[in-house]
């Protein structure tokens, strides 16, 4: 499964990765809701 998380904090973004990742998912990151909206657009 993909997921698609938008958090402005880089550290914090980065941790939730790890952590999706580790359960298999795949994790698409940006830091800002027009980067956010444009991947939504883009990759559904």
């Amino acid at each position: 499964m993909r997921v698609l998380l938008v958090e402005d904090e880089v550290r914090l973004a980065e941790n939730v990765r790890r952590g999706l990742s580790a359960e298999g998912f795949v994790v698409d990151v940006v830091h800002n809701g027009t980067d956010g909206l444009f991947n939504a657009e883009v990759n559904s």
